[in-house]
């Protein structure tokens, strides 16, 4: 079954995908017809019975649950009930899952929002306050000595606070996360975590990791991040 695909209102998951309602099959033959991409391999497995029924959110179909048997089963109220419980329950996993994700969107994406405003607004500003001090710090050298090392101390500490947002963005916005480079953009958090808050950190990995895709690198960084 799961290397087939089917079409809606075809074969017996699209046909209860598209409608909605359970179907309950107690006859080899129309169990077969019902099955025509999966009839060869019903017919050697030796099946003669079957019930198909949605799995719902609310109104919304999200999967078609099969259940097939090698003998007749007369068709029992008591056992579709107790599915559409087990359906209705595993459906609201999959929205509790749902929501998760989408809550964990939307507060990367104000991590996001966060970043963007340190790094363009006071990152701007730092970057400006720093050249005024340093230009004021030249105009000072020979009138005034020790305002010109104060005004250099300025665009140094300017520099050194400019840095560090720039090291914060990094840290909290990294570039796309690829699965091949999840333990670089690992050491780069650490390297971060690191200078930012002076605690030693580190990774250690020996093996050489590479993930299937970027949305599981991104989510198992978050996950380290928030650690």
């Amino acid at each position: 079954s799961q290397q087939k695909r089917y079409d809606r209102g075809q074969s017996l998951p699209g046909r209860v995908f598209e409608d909605g309602h359970y179907v309950w099959v107690n006859d080899q033959g129309a169990l077969l017809t019902l099955l025509p991409l999966r009839a060869d391999a019903a017919a050697q497995c030796g099946l003669r019975a079957a019930v198909a029924l949605p799995v719902r959110i609310g109104t919304d179909i999200l999967a078609v649950m099969e259940l097939f048997s090698d003998r007749p089963h007369p068709e029992s109220e008591d056992l579709v009930h107790l599915m559409r419980d087990v359906n209705l329950q595993v459906g609201r996993v999959i929205e509790r899952e749902r929501t998760m994700l989408q809550v964990g969107e939307i507060i990367w994406g104000e991590q996001q929002d966060l970043v963007h405003t340190l790094h363009d607004a006071l990152g701007q500003q730092l970057t400006g306050l720093g050249m005024l001090a340093t230009s004021l710090s030249q105009r000072l050298k020979i009138a005034d000595q020790e305002a010109a090392q104060t005004a250099q101390q300025i665009a140094s500490a300017a520099q050194d606070a400019l840095e560090h947002v720039r090291q914060l963005s990094r840290g909290l916005f990294p570039a796309d996360i690829d699965g091949a480079g999840f333990v670089e953009a690992l050491r780069q958090l650490a390297a971060t975590t690191q200078s930012l808050h002076k605690i030693r950190c580190s990774v250690e990995c020996d093996a050489l990791i590479a993930l299937p895709n970027s949305r599981v690198a991104t989510q198992l960084y978050r996950i380290v991040q928030e650690a």
